[in-house]
């Protein structure tokens, strides 16, 4: 039995990373065995993030905040999620300075034992101390899962000078699945149709946001997967079907799709 399922998982395994299977032999199969091996794939990749996460996650990437920055170009400040902390952008932040981008910051929001409006604070400090290294208030907010919610929260909270924000799996709508067992007040905030997330979709129904939403099928925390799109009337989603919750941040395309809509946004302001 156990060799059995061990043979299975090492197929599966393999036929995960097997980018002309994807492409050639999955599309003849129906839907159903489509998802079953893009939710396949998108386990391989959550195990492999995990594992990435519990090595990283002592790792304070936010005292690595540059010091020289470029004071022509707008700023980029990375917001963790749920139980996370700056490490969380390790790749992401890697992958921006080799793009030549410089301003890009990280921040740790801390125990979760706070509210969502907390965090925001947080965040608009952050942008305050952003502001006075670099002398330029424009700044673009990525946020993961709850970070995301934090982003938009903070920008209700102090609009001026956000040029867009960026929510990869973020539960805009709540969310009826986790983190499973989660904490502290935020957790409360972000289940679904809490208070909480219908007062913020009235609140955003008012503001002029630019948003864009990016989210995945494979995705086991966010549900429903229509949560990740719930404002009105953002600038660009984009859902994806062979990553789960964790490994878009350490996904390439994720990183590419948000660069090349922040590349577009800045040509068109």
């Amino acid at each position: 039995m156990v060799t059995t399922f061990f043979n299975v998982f090492s197929l599966l395994l393999l036929v995960s990373y097997i980018p002309w299977f994807y492409e050639v032999v999955l599309p003849r199969y129906s839907s159903r065995t489509q998802r079953f091996f893009y939710l396949t794939k998108a386990l391989m990749k959550e195990i492999k993030a995990f594992c990435k996460c519990v090595t990283f996650y002592f790792f304070d990437l936010s005292k690595k905040d540059p010091k020289n920055v470029n004071v022509d170009e707008p700023s980029i400040l990375l917001i963790h999620g749920y139980l996370h902390n700056s490490s969380a952008w390790t790749d992401f932040k890697k992958w921006f300075h080799k793009e030549g981008i410089k301003n890009v910051f990280t921040i740790n929001l801390g125990h979760p034992f706070q509210k969502i409006e907390d965090y925001a604070q947080k965040i608009n400090n952050k942008r305050a101390e952003i502001e006075a290294l670099t002398g330029n208030r424009n700044i673009i907010l990525i946020g993961h899962s709850m970070g995301g919610v934090v982003a938009v929260e903070a920008a209700l909270q102090s609009q001026e000078g956000i040029l867009g924000i960026f929510t990869l799996a973020s539960p805009l709508k709540g969310s009826y699945r986790g983190p499973w067992g989660g904490i502290g007040e935020c957790h409360k905030q972000t289940q679904l149709h809490s208070p909480y997330i219908q007062e913020l979709y009235a609140r955003i129904h008012k503001a002029n946001l630019s948003l864009y939403h990016l989210a995945t099928e494979g995705d086991l925390i966010v549900r429903p997967i229509e949560s990740a799109f719930h404002t009105p009337s953002p600038k660009q989603t984009i859902l994806l079907k062979d990553l789960g919750h964790v490994s878009l941040l350490f996904s390439k395309r994720v990183f590419y799709h948000t660069y090349d809509s922040i590349k577009t946004l800045l040509t068109t302001k």
